[in-house]
């Protein structure tokens, strides 16, 4: 571990990287073809991973940008973790609920309460107000912005970041190792359906901290 004092958050050097989601489960900073995957929103979820070929700093808040259809369902919950996987198994972080399978950065978003501005700031991120209702129609693509939280991370040569998305809060609620007492509302029905292409570029936006 390393302690040091910086004078700006997000730090000055941060290099913003752009990880596409793509085939093969995967999250490329290549530009990508055209695909989707689609999922049940009451109890499954969607993973895209990143492997890193070098020793990386990842330090600033993770933004996600999504283009999601949604079927036989008109208000839902989308969820968005970041884990970080070594040798295949996840490494644990532990919560300030004190158990230990957390994950490096998390977000969360009521849709009807999206951004629906065609423009977004340098990330692609769109802000929401939470306050104004934007419907949900069966079958359209929709953008959904979400930006997850702070996190300083350090990644090995080797290691993945994975990105999960789904209707619901992964971690357990077991009051001896879970989030109890706290509860997020989640989906309960519908589908959804993640697409990603040139016009519809659904992506996570990363902070890189360059080797000093």
């Amino acid at each position: 571990m390393e302690v040091r004092n910086e004078d700006a958050w997000p730090l000055k050097e941060t290099k913003w990287t752009t990880l596409n989601l793509a085939n093969s489960d995967s999250l490329r900073q290549s530009s990508v073809g055209v695909g989707s995957t689609q999922f049940r929103l009451r109890n499954q979820s969607r993973f895209f991973e990143y492997r890193f070929e070098e020793d990386t700093e990842i330090s600033g808040p993770i933004y996600a940008n999504l283009y999601l259809t949604f079927y036989e369902v008109d208000d839902l919950y989308v969820f968005v973790e970041v884990e970080k996987f070594s040798n295949g198994k996840p490494v644990l972080f532990e919560c300030s609920y004190g158990y230990a399978r957390d994950c490096v950065s998390q977000g969360m978003l009521r849709v009807q309460l999206r951004s629906e501005s065609n423009t977004g700031d340098e990330f692609g991120y769109a802000e929401s107000s939470l306050v104004e209702i934007h419907p949900i129609k069966d079958g359209a693509i929709v953008k959904v912005s979400i930006k997850l939280s702070n996190s300083s991370t350090f990644i090995y040569k080797g290691e993945q970041l994975r990105l999960n998305i789904s209707g619901r809060y992964q971690q357990p609620r077991n009051p001896f190792f879970g989030h109890f007492p706290a509860l997020y509302a989640r989906t309960t029905s519908g589908t959804a359906k993640v697409t990603w292409s040139r016009d519809s570029p659904s992506n996570i936006v990363i902070p890189v901290i360059p080797t000093r």
